[in-house]
């Protein structure tokens, strides 16, 4: 009884081993059996292959879709540019009685610049003050500087235009003061209403003609979107 088993057990080991390879076990380089003439030998999935006793299955590769669909880019609108702030709220509020959400944004913007007149910083405290005293008694008008870069200079005047600054800055140097002329930058703030993206089809030309009516000066600027709002330079 167990020689029976003994020879059916190996009757089945044959069976197996002259079974095709599948692509996982021909992958994989495990050692099989194989049956010739009645002689059991150890061979490599890979030789096997090699000698067309095994097949190999080839899987096909399956290739993700990693782009990302590049959204197009957007366009934004402005109006403006308002000098006064209250100007701007009151676009916003016609705008929203038409159902189109904005947002209002301040930017600072170079100004016309001030030409500052002063007499140079003095080596002292005491000189300065005693130049500041003379000034004072002839009635010209003059600041002494106390403190910082400008330590002991006399600021004898600021001005809008640069020639009135001129002709104060020659009536010093005649006198034989060591007096110097300063450009002073200025910056203002003017103020944009910036349409949100999502509302800009319902600003049609009939709104716009209705809003350049009361503001002549405004302008409308149709740009590439940044952070949600137009550019408007």
């Amino acid at each position: 009884m167990a020689l029976l088993i003994l020879n059916g057990g190996y009757y089945l080991y044959l069976q197996r081993a002259e079974e095709p390879l599948s692509a996982e076990n021909a992958n994989s380089g495990e050692q099989v059996l194989e049956g010739e003439n009645g002689v059991t030998t150890i061979t490599l999935l890979s030789e096997a292959v090699a000698a067309g006793k095994a097949q190999k299955i080839e899987q096909p590769v399956k290739v993700a879709e990693s782009e990302a669909v590049k959204a197009e880019p957007r366009l934004c609108t402005s109006i403006g540019a308002f000098k006064e702030e209250s100007e701007a709220l009151q676009i916003q509020q016609r705008l929203m009685a038409s159902g189109i959400g904005s947002e209002i944004k301040p930017e600072k913007v170079p100004a016309a610049s001030n030409y500052w007149v002063y007499i140079q910083p003095l080596p002292d405290r005491s000189r300065a003050t005693q130049k500041y005293r003379e000034l004072k008694a002839q009635g010209i008008d003059s600041y002494l500087m106390t403190d910082g870069e400008m330590k002991n200079a006399i600021s004898l005047g600021l001005f809008s235009k640069e020639k009135l600054a001129n002709r104060l800055l020659e009536k010093h140097q005649s006198r034989g003061d060591d007096v110097a002329l300063k450009e002073v930058p200025r910056f203002k703030f003017e103020y944009w209403v910036h349409i949100k993206p999502e509302d800009r089809e319902l600003f049609g030309k009939e709104l716009w003609d209705g809003l350049k009516e009361s503001y002549e000066f405004a302008e409308k600027h149709d740009n590439l979107c940044e952070d949600g709002i137009a550019t408007t330079r």
